[in-house]
Parts: C-alpha cells; sequence; structure tokens
C-alpha cells in the first residue's frame, strides 16, 4: 500500500504510516530476513516490492532521496536543474551535491545502486552527447541526410543542425569513440 502510493519503498526507520510504525517493522523484517531467521518468506515478498535487502547497514535514503523520486515519477527523469526547486526543496543543489560526491567516492555501492535505480545520470554531458547522437541516428534513418536545415528542431525541441556545427567544428577535442560514431554514421569530420 505504502509503494502504491509514494511509489519506492526507502523508508526511514523512524517512519510512520497510517499512524503504524512502518520503517521500524521494515527495518525489522529486513534484519530477520538477512539473518536468516524470518518466519516467513519475506525476501521473495520484498524482492517482488523492489525492497533492497542490501542496504542494511547504510543510512536511509532520507527526505530528498524520496523527493527525488517522487520527482521521477511526476516527470519521468532525475535531470533535475541546479536551481530548480521542487516542493519547496533546493532539489536541484542536493542532485548537484549526488553527482560531487560520486565523483569523490563519497557514495558506498549500495547508494549508488539506489540512484541508479532511478534512473540517475551521473556525467550529464556525457548523457547530452548520447542524447543527441541519438537522435541525428533518428533524422538520418528518417531522411537518409545529414544535410540539416538550421532551424529544424527534434521531437526534444533540440536544434540538431547547431549541435552537429559545433561537433564537427571541435572535432579534435572529441573523444576516439565519439568520433568513430559520427564517422560510422556519415558526418564528414
Amino acid at each position: 500500500e505504502y509503494k502504491n502510493e509514494f511509489g519506492h519503498t526507502h523508508l526511514k526507520s523512524a517512519e510512520n504510516y497510517k499512524g503504524e510504525p512502518l520503517g521500524n517493522w521494515l527495518h525489522q523484517k529486513k534484519r530477520e530476513v538477512h539473518a536468516g531467521n524470518s518466519s516467513e518468506d519475506y525476501a521473495v515478498k520484498f524482492k517482488k516490492l523492489g525492497v533492497l535487502l542490501d542496504s542494511l547497514n547504510k543510512k536511509s535514503p532520507g527526505k530528498n532521496f524520496n523527493l527525488l523520486n517522487q520527482y521521477v515519477n511526476e516527470f519521468g527523469h532525475c535531470r533535475v536543474k541546479k536551481r530548480e526547486i521542487y516542493e519547496g526543496v533546493k532539489l536541484g543543489h542536493y542532485v548537484a551535491n549526488i553527482r560531487t560526491n560520486y565523483r569523490e567516492g563519497k557514495l558506498s555501492p549500495e547508494e549508488i545502486k539506489d540512484f541508479e535505480l532511478l534512473g540517475f545520470v551521473w556525467d550529464e554531458v556525457e548523457h547530452n552527447w548520447y542524447s543527441y547522437y541519438s537522435e541525428l541516428c533518428e533524422y538520418k534513418q528518417k531522411y537518409s541526410t545529414l544535410y540539416i536545415d538550421r532551424k529544424f528542431k527534434t521531437a526534444s525541441g533540440r536544434l540538431l543542425y547547431r549541435w552537429l556545427d559545433r561537433q564537427i567544428r571541435n572535432s579534435e577535442s572529441l573523444g576516439k569513440d565519439k568520433i568513430d560514431l559520427l564517422i560510422q554514421l556519415g558526418v564528414q569530420l
């Protein structure tokens, strides 16, 4: 019922739901499953619900993680703009801090897994490059050419000509893998 309402199972141990200590109960059952002392088959039930059993020894994801999960459910992604405020919280700053902690190696493997399950993008620049590249592939598939009108916008509203022009002009700064992809598609660098 909690998961249907909130879209996740990340509860703090002190969290109550409908007047009941659901967080405490969940954490107790997770400990029992982890220790092999569960009288019922909670491991199977938890797996079906998406409860992370390997996150027993880490700090609860907390309010901002839950809010980010809510954001993902509402918008379909967790690429929050740095200055974006959501539900009164500076969620963009939270996301930026998570990326910094990731780059600095301050996140545990379990925390990384939790964020990746949300579809977290660790490197926005890389994500955007491959997103543009994907749209360029779609354009070529549809029109059988790479000659793009300057004013053409993709379905997502991007000016594909400008992006492709920048890739051609700055090709010396692209990595070999990106250069190879563009050449394979037929781009003249």
